[in-house]
């Protein structure tokens, strides 16, 4: 939605094969580890930014490995993010030289370097550093080769300002120019470029966000507090409160959010095709809100920073759930 928004004379929209979707939950967590693994959510199970992880008795912070309560990490003596995530790798299918590319400050994470089994990664901090490392690769020599890279600046800079900022337009403006110098820099290579995202986003309207500090009664009925994202919720939910919980979100979100049985999302296949892994149930709780419309619900923990993004994503609209296939 946003590409179909701008100037249509650009590399993007020239190149533009037409629109693919995200998986679900529209969120960076469970896609990118989707583009590592060829695994939809049903079979990796990383279900969101925070994940309950039965397994740790904690509620986890998914990309940074660390408890949500602190900044320590997960990881300890016979606990490792192998056992968390699955040992599931794309580069194992693809038969080709591969390099991996990231920004540094996520490249030596704890979730990195167990989700991504690339035998070639390389790190940067500036766009430009990243297309330039990607032109060496390619040049290199003539072997065939699989590259990924991920940039996640535009998705920052809509979390912080909102997608249709100026702070945003003008990123995307950068995106053009320098992808139509990358692409013009690499003709004669023999190399298809795809460029895609993982997710959309929605920026949360006026009176759209839903605190759950101002409804206790709701709060009480659940074990954990929510987890997910702004725009999916999984609720965990105490087993004696279960008809106090439906009752109170029909009579006071109505209109906000649908709600449904966990289990009955998994059956209907939303988090992906063929047998469930046996750890998503207990990733994504008792119950889910699905957020409607351009609402969020926000869940804080005692002396965390209560920060509101403008721009969120995890749900199920257009704006969230589609993205571009371009194509060069």
């Amino acid at each position: 939605d946003y590409l179909l928004r701008q100037t249509p004379d650009t590399l993007f929209h020239r190149r533009l094969r037409g629109r693919t979707t995200s998986v679900f939950p529209s969120t960076t967590a469970s896609c990118i580890t989707t583009f590592l693994t060829g695994l939809a959510p049903q079979q990796h199970a990383v279900t969101g930014w925070f994940m309950h992880l039965k397994e740790l008795g904690s509620v986890a912070v998914s990309l940074r490995f660390q408890p949500r309560c602190c900044d320590a990490s997960l990881r300890k003596d016979g606990v490792s993010p192998e056992i968390v995530f699955g040992n599931a790798n794309i580069y194992q299918q693809i038969r080709r030289r591969s390099y991996s590319l990231h920004h540094r400050e996520i490249g030596g994470s704890d979730y990195n370097a167990r989700i991504n089994q690339c035998p070639q990664k390389l790190t940067f901090t500036t766009l430009g550093g990243c297309l330039r490392q990607l032109k060496q690769a390619i040049r290199a020599n003539h072997e065939h080769k699989f590259l990924y890279a991920y940039w996640g600046k535009f998705d920052e800079l809509c979390h912080e300002h909102g997608a249709r900022s100026q702070h945003v337009s003008a990123h995307y403006q950068e995106l053009i120019k320098k992808f139509t110098a990358f692409a013009q820099s690499i003709r004669g290579t023999d190399t298809m470029l795809l460029i895609t995202a993982d997710h959309g986003l929605i920026d949360a309207g006026p009176g759209k966000i839903i605190e759950m500090k101002m409804h206790p009664t709701l709060r009480e009925t659940l074990i954990l507090p929510l987890c997910g994202e702004p725009r999916v919720a999984y609720c965990y939910v105490r087993p004696s409160k279960t008809q106090q919980f439906e009752r109170y979100i029909q009579q006071r979100f109505q209109g906000m959010c649908d709600l449904y049985r966990s289990e009955e999302l998994i059956e209907q296949e939303y988090f992906g095709l063929f047998a469930p892994d046996s750890r998503l149930y207990d990733r994504v709780g008792d119950y889910v809100l699905i957020m409607r419309d351009h609402y969020i619900i926000k869940d804080f923990l005692l002396g965390e920073e209560e920060k509101m993004h403008l721009a969120n994503h995890g749900g199920l609209s257009a704006e969230e759930m589609f993205v571009p296939l371009i194509v060069v």
